[in-house]
């Protein structure tokens, strides 16, 4: 796996994402108990964490700048860094789970749904 360029932030892509959606982490949980009625709890996140992203009113420009980092991410293939829209939090080792560019009527607003991925 290769490591590409980050992902287009609001400012590079001169572009608001419309909607962010974090889906829940899932957590797994460990808890050990000792002779003395001790106990010892492990508490890790596991799992997928995962961010669909909402983008409408692009150009074509825009769109362009979206599916050329799909593709030269390769689908799922290549990872990348992930800065947050909203909390700006930059997460590493990000991957695409998936790109939909939606039908529109209007040519002159296109719009886009990228789900993004983090293997924890």
């Amino acid at each position: 796996m290769m490591t590409i360029g980050d992902f287009p932030t609001d400012t590079t892509l001169g572009a608001n994402v419309l909607t962010v959606i974090n889906q829940p982490v899932e957590y797994k949980f460990e808890k050990y108990l000792f002779e003395d009625g001790a106990c010892c709890v492990n508490v890790q996140p596991c799992g997928i964490q995962r961010w669909e992203l909402y983008y409408d009113g692009l150009t074509q420009a825009q769109r362009d700048t979206l599916t050329d980092h799909y593709n030269s991410a390769m689908g799922k293939v290549n990872s990348f860094n992930f800065t947050h829209p909203r909390s700006g939090t930059t997460y590493t080792g990000v991957q695409y789970e998936g790109i939909d560019i939606q039908h529109h009527t209007k040519r002159w607003s296109l719009g886009i749904k990228v789900t993004l991925v983090k293997l924890l």
